[in-house]
């Protein structure tokens, strides 16, 4: 999170201090990793979209694909800022696990781990031209 400006003159990051020990232990091998003690289910993942593709029909399809894989905390956030070609599924606070979770259900994207797209979230898929290829593919295989 950010410092809040009334009470710092400097801006800088605060830590999250619920996840530092788990990040550390994932990244630096040192201490333990909290995820490991704990089994989460994909309804408890919160999943972000940030769409590129300006096709707000292939939006709701994913929203559609992700409750049927089980995830419920889905939120639609502000479109990302340019045209992707490849989706980016990206581990929000260093939580790669969970992205991969995602990316395994979907079937497409890249993980990445940065604080790009929506901070609330878990994961934050960055939507890409190639659902829309998966979409057009699904399409034409049904029309047979």
């Amino acid at each position: 999170e950010f410092s809040n400006p009334e009470k710092y003159n400097a801006s800088y990051w605060l830590p999250d201090l619920t996840t530092l020990d788990t990040m550390i232990a994932k990244h630096f091998d040192f201490g333990y990793d909290s995820e490991k003690l704990e089994n989460y289910e994909s309804s408890y993942i919160r999943v972000a979209i940030q769409d590129s593709t300006d096709d707000w029909d292939s939006v709701d399809e994913l929203v559609n694909s992700l409750n049927d894989a089980g995830y419920w905390n889905v939120k639609v956030a502000k479109p990302w800022n340019s045209p992707l070609e490849v989706t980016r599924i990206v581990a929000q606070k260093g939580d790669i696990q969970a992205a991969q979770e995602v990316q395994k259900s979907l079937g497409f994207g890249e993980v990445f781990v940065e604080s790009t797209g929506y901070l609330r979230s878990d994961v934050t898929i960055q939507l890409g031209k190639d659902w829309l290829s998966i979409q057009d593919e699904s399409q034409n295989s049904r029309d047979w």
